[in-house]
């Protein structure tokens, strides 16, 4: 697993080799988002088991500061042989701070 700094999600959305997931509840990611799939980690392995997420891309996991994603990330590099995944760092609190930071 390696750890993705808040400042390059953006460009993120338009690399179609990359598929940004975020794994908060759906409420979580209706009370704000940044575009991404939003695949809430109890989800996760449904969405594994149907085959909807590749392990053939760069997968980059958003949660709210980083542990779920960190988890997930874990659980898919260990059981699901997944070799190319990426957390954001500190998740969405990590990117208002950020966000916050370009707007001083």
């Amino acid at each position: 697993m390696k750890m993705l700094h808040p400042s390059e999600c953006t460009d993120l959305l338009a690399d179609s080799s990359v598929l940004c997931i975020d794994v908060r509840e759906h409420f979580e990611y209706e009370a704000e988002n940044i575009g991404w799939l939003n695949v809430p980690m109890s989800q996760v392995l449904t969405y594994l088991q149907a085959e909807q997420i590749p392990n053939d891309r760069r997968i980059v996991l958003l949660c709210n500061s980083g542990r779920r994603a960190s988890a997930l990330g874990n659980l898919l590099e260990t059981e699901a042989v997944f070799s190319n995944i990426w957390i954001v760092d500190e998740g969405m609190q990590g990117w208002n701070r950020w966000i916050e930071m370009q707007h001083r």
